[in-house]
């Protein structure tokens, strides 16, 4: 994945004391953005057409048994896994995929009630502004992993299993660090 830094910075000078023939920081910014966005897409079409496509191997001629890990609260979760589930079909021809709502099925509370509350925060934008504040950081970050970890892994890991994947996916934020533990340690087991 390629990430874009955020362009906030320019090294064209500009005039601020006169508009008179003279470009407007937020313009060369755009421009500045704009051109390094292509300088990158030109750099990654390049990139793409020289590597190889992954050999996975299935023990078989079948395609790849995907499951996405994901939690309907919007922000385009599901329209995500769909789309890689049709990437794969390409790369894998004959692929199938489960998308599970792992947060809802396999959480503890808050987590599992996290569809219903994410609905309620979307009508109410300065309760969802207050939750954001809130939780918006590194601590908080930190602390709900190793809660999620502690209370819901096991869980998590039995869920996986149950779907025997060749392949698991998690396409939500708050849902990653857990299917990673639960995959090496389904990894230790076989």
């Amino acid at each position: 994945m390629t990430m874009v830094p955020d362009q906030t910075e320019t090294d064209i000078p500009v005039d601020s004391t006169s508009n008179q023939g003279v470009m407007s920081e937020a313009a060369i910014n755009k421009d500045a953005a704009e051109s390094k966005a292509d300088e990158i897409d030109a750099a990654v079409s390049a990139k793409d057409a020289t590597l190889p496509i992954p050999k996975i191997k299935t023990g078989s001629a079948r395609g790849l048994k995907v499951l996405f890990l994901s939690s309907d609260t919007g922000g385009g979760h599901r329209a995500s896994a769909e789309s890689l589930a049709g990437q794969f079909e390409l790369l894998y021809p004959g692929s199938t995929y489960d998308l599970v709502d792992v947060v809802s099925k396999d959480g503890v509370p808050p987590y599992n009630n996290l569809v219903s509350s994410y609905k309620h925060l979307s009508a109410h934008p300065s309760q969802w502004k207050f939750v954001y504040g809130l939780s918006n950081s590194r601590a908080f970050e930190m602390l709900a992993d190793v809660h999620l970890k502690v209370t819901c892994e096991r869980a998590v890991r039995r869920r996986i299993k149950s779907y025997d994947p060749d392949v698991v996916v998690s396409v939500h934020p708050l849902m990653t660090n857990v299917p990673v533990a639960s995959c090496a340690k389904i990894s230790q087991e076989t």
